[in-house]
């Protein structure tokens, strides 16, 4: 009988939990006035969503879902999707746009190697 290892997917999915279930009050953000931002607040929370139920189904909806999601968060909003809480209030506003950066890279690389090793494209 197998065993079955831990999938590393679920590492990713309780990320973006994280960030979701912290980031939850980007919908009081939600105006009349800001078209962009309300498009940028609903990506944000749809991208996670189906990022979330895409790899704990795993199909490969769900891992473009979180690309989206990874880039929207960091670039968009400057919150980086893999959650540093009290960071931001010990070091100055360079240090963490740069730590916030190195993150969405690393959880970025760490979602492509995964989706990469689904397709059987590397072993």
């Amino acid at each position: 009988m197998k065993t079955k290892i831990f999938e590393l997917e679920r590492v990713i999915v309780i990320c973006l939990l994280l960030v979701v279930i912290t980031r939850i009050r980007l919908l009081n953000f939600i105006t009349y006035e800001n078209t962009f931002l309300n498009l940028m607040i609903i990506s944000f929370f749809l991208f996670s969503i189906v990022g979330i139920f895409g790899l704990i189904f795993k199909k490969n909806w769900g891992f473009f879902a979180t690309y989206l999601f990874i880039m929207i968060s960091s670039l968009g909003f400057g919150i980086s999707p893999i959650p540093i809480p009290y960071i931001q209030n010990m070091l100055s506003v360079q240090t963490v746009n740069y730590i916030i950066f190195i993150l969405s890279a690393i959880l970025f690389l760490f979602t492509l190697f995964l989706h990469l090793k689904k397709l059987r494209i590397i072993k």
